[in-house]
């Protein structure tokens, strides 16, 4: 099936189908995230030109794809520091650093439309967008698809557990990889998500009577939770993964 992809600048009349996509295509405690409330607005309002949006020929918006520009030295020790710290990078005015690099921050596949192979077509868009504007480099803050079943093993671990023809284990890392992208280095707090523990009951669909690690629906890591604090805090590694563009 043939889909068209395009940006919001380019379709802003597309744009409204974004909310309702995201809501859909992530677990709830995604939607979470304090630096995410604050600064994702910015990305549609001011950066419309990197967020990439496939529709169908009933122009339904089925997939996106969100990044920014911004300024990397090309050392993992100049890496952002963090999924929030891109983000950050990306919306806030560039003083003096003219951005070279751009950071993926999320694909959103309608779940109807997955195992099409769509993510590859986002990723491949977003290389096209890095060329088009001069960029070195594509780097993406992956958070690997199967992890939430492996969530007491290290991302340290997990990252170098690879199938028999060398590709990585991970079906997420495993697109990147196969378009080109290495592994740099394990962002370990790349997304920290506090909320109360009535907040992480409604988010998880799970009853959590004591203080404790718990091991909640599609979290790559465990919650870790506090009854005396009435506080739970989910502090999610990714993976920096790079793609050079030339």
């Amino acid at each position: 099936m043939n889909y068209t992809l395009t940006t919001i600048r380019d379709s802003p009349h597309l744009r409204a189908q974004l909310g309702p996509l995201d809501n859909e295509g992530w677990p709830p405690f995604m939607t979470n995230d304090p630096v995410a409330d604050k600064h994702w607005p910015f990305l549609c309002e001011t950066l419309p030109q990197y967020q990439l949006m496939l529709s169908n020929k009933e122009n339904q918006v089925i997939a996106a794809g969100y990044t920014v520009p911004l300024y990397w030295d090309g050392t993992i020790e100049g890496l952002p520091e963090s999924w929030e710290d891109a983000l950050i990078q990306g919306t806030t005015p560039h003083q003096n650093r003219k951005p070279n690099t751009l950071s993926a921050l999320a694909i959103v596949i309608r779940p109807s439309f997955r195992g099409q192979k769509l993510s590859t077509q986002i990723v491949q868009g977003m290389r096209a967008l890095a060329q088009h504007y001069g960029y070195t480099s594509l780097i993406a803050p992956v958070r690997p698809s199967l992890k939430s079943r492996y969530p007491l093993i290290p991302m340290e671990d997990y990252i170098r557990w690879t199938r028999e023809d060398g590709l990585p284990f991970d079906p997420w890392m495993r697109v990147h990889a196969r378009l080109g992208a290495r592994i740099l280095k394990v962002a370990p707090r790349s997304m920290v998500i506090p909320g109360t523990v009535q907040d992480w009951e409604r988010w998880s669909g799970m009853k959590l009577p004591q203080s404790g690690a718990y091991i909640i629906p599609e979290a790559l890591v465990p919650l870790e939770l506090s009854h005396e604090r009435n506080e739970g805090i989910y502090i999610e590694p990714n993976v920096w993964m790079q793609h050079q563009i030339s």
